[in-house]
């Protein structure tokens, strides 16, 4: 299997701001910086930063806690880790079981680098990541489940921090909130509902994803992604920062 060590397999790289604007904005009150608010965030970050300063089991560990909150960029770092034996043993079954959780929305190129990997595993290694991919990961990681968990946690920090499930545009207008980069902004900007709706998060990053592919996004080598928030620098809070 040492041919999987070092292949390139076609990937997408992380999107520029600039394409982001580029897509059309199909969910009202979300755009660029949606993500800031999802629960993954901080642990995207950690990732980012384990992964680029070499701690690759630091960076798998972040990953793998993201993962749990519905986060397929996260579901996909974690499959190219195991395809490149980066903070953890090499296993490009158990890899493509993580590109096939991630692939779950048909993000296209996430769709195209599973089954790309698919096309070069034997009989036995796709039965074996087929039952990982149905028993062990869907389970615990698919959408089904962790979606709706994630969106239920959203509606509590917005209720914690606002008193109600969707605030007071009034009295939030007035308020000035400082997020986790310094920036100062509008209360009522910063606690928007839609922006703390995992389900329409989902939807929007969904057509982001397919509206990039179908533009022609540039395909890249074989890779660990960041996060669209990252991509942004935006900080978020480290609460529950060990949640799994």
């Amino acid at each position: 299997m040492s041919w999987a060590r070092g292949m390139a397999l076609a990937a997408f790289v992380a999107f520029a701001p600039a394409g982001a604007e580029e897509a059309p904005q199909r969910e009202p009150g979300l755009g660029l910086g949606y993500g800031e608010h999802v629960p993954s965030a901080w642990e995207m970050r950690q990732g980012r930063r384990d992964y680029q300063s070499g701690n690759y089991m630091g960076a798998f560990w972040h990953y793998t806690n993201a993962a749990v909150w519905a986060d397929k960029f996260a579901q996909y770092n974690i499959g190219v880790m195991y395809l490149r034996g980066e903070g953890v043993e090499f296993d490009a079954v158990r890899g493509w079981a993580w590109l096939e959780l991630a692939a779950e929305r048909g993000y296209p190129d996430m769709v195209r680098a599973a089954d790309d990997l698919y096309e070069m595993l034997d009989e036995e290694q796709r039965r074996q990541g087929e039952r990982i991919f149905r028993e062990e990961l869907l389970p615990d990681y698919g959408d089904a489940t962790r979606v709706p968990a994630t969106a239920r946690r959203m509606e509590r920090e917005l209720r914690r921090a606002t008193g109600t499930r969707t605030g007071s545009r009034a009295a939030l207008s007035s308020l000035r909130v400082y997020d986790g980069s310094g920036v100062s902004r509008r209360g009522d900007e910063f606690y928007d509902p839609a922006k703390w709706d995992f389900e329409r998060i989902v939807r929007f990053e969904t057509q982001l994803m397919k509206d990039l592919a179908g533009a022609g996004a540039t395909l890249g080598e074989f890779r660990v992604l960041e996060d669209e928030a990252e991509e942004q620098g935006e900080e978020q809070d480290p609460e529950d920062g060990a949640r799994r």
